[in-house]
């Protein structure tokens, strides 16, 4: 079984929020309030009716906005925000069920995803824009990417997209039955696993906390959704250059993803396994400011 499945498919479940009653989304966000770190902080809504909820700071471009992964929410880019808003406009969102956005929703896959970033794309009238994408979140970047090639510049993905020709076998099965059969413990001991050796023990603790805590009546379909998710023909469909930030320890098929996408490439962050952004945040912040300088 691929190691990539289960780090894509582990990052993008969230406990479903409050619910929230459709709505017709307006043409343009309505004017964002600042948060206590000076941040703006507003709402959009997609195109069934679920309110988003983003962070936007900085000027410049291109505008980099954040996807997160499973269990997580827009706080957790905040280091990397506050690193480059002093050059570039920054946006991170909570997907929906997520966060403080809305879960009234039954459709949770990865295209549906994409939609929703593009949506917050259009809101915001973001012209040159790059993605980047935390796991399944650098999947829903690629969904979004295609949908929207005249905005984006560039995809950076974090650890993800390993291998996007390798599938999911029975090793995927025997993960899904075990988060069935007891979610929180089977949980707790993959997220454990991935980290790299030198993550710090309170990092460990504080994300299998967060990811742990998701509901299994959404955890469950969306991990099968997003298995189903065919990521070769999704790189196959974007246009604009797609870059990885990856820890050491799953390696990257370089030679398997540039058959799909020939400006495809990898910075590896050493030391680190499928956190770089958490595990080693200051050479993360680093190696994002090299990859984006080649687009701004």
């Amino acid at each position: 079984m691929r190691r990539l499945s289960w780090l894509v498919l582990l990052c993008l479940v969230l406990p479903a929020c409050g619910t929230a009653p459709p709505r017709r989304a307006p043409a343009t966000a309505p004017a964002p309030e600042p948060d206590p770190d000076g941040f703006a902080v507003g709402q959009v809504t997609t195109g069934d009716g679920v309110p988003v909820a983003y962070t936007l700071a900085g000027a410049g471009e291109p505008t980099l906005v954040f996807v997160h992964g499973w269990a997580g929410d827009r706080s957790e880019w905040g280091r990397v925000m506050r690193a480059l808003a002093p050059t570039h406009r920054v946006v991170s969102l909570d997907l929906p069920g997520h966060g403080e956005s809305g879960s009234d929703r039954k459709d949770w896959t990865v295209e549906v995803f994409g939609s929703d970033v593009v949506r917050l794309l259009e809101a915001l009238e973001l012209r040159r824009v790059v993605l980047v994408g935390h796991a399944a979140g650098g999947a829903v970047a690629l969904a979004a990417a295609a949908r929207a090639p005249e905005r984006v510049v560039a995809v950076v993905g974090v650890d993800t997209l390993h291998d996007v020709e390798q599938k999911d076998g029975a090793g995927m099965d025997a993960l899904l039955e075990g988060l069935a059969r007891d979610f929180v413990p089977s949980c707790r001991t993959f997220v454990g696993s991935i980290f790299g050796a030198a993550a710090a023990p309170e990092l460990v603790a504080r994300v299998q906390e967060k990811m742990c805590s998701a509901r299994p009546e959404i955890a469950l379909p969306i991990l099968r959704a997003v298995a189903a998710f065919d990521q070769a023909r999704a790189l196959d469909a974007v246009r604009a250059p797609v870059r990885c930030i990856q820890g050491d320890t799953f390696p990257t098929n370089l030679e398997a993803n540039r058959r799909h996408h020939g400006d495809f490439d990898v910075l590896v962050i050493p030391g680190t396994g499928h956190f770089p952004q958490l595990e080693s945040p200051e050479d993360f912040d680093r190696a994002l400011q090299d990859v984006v300088r080649a687009f701004s």
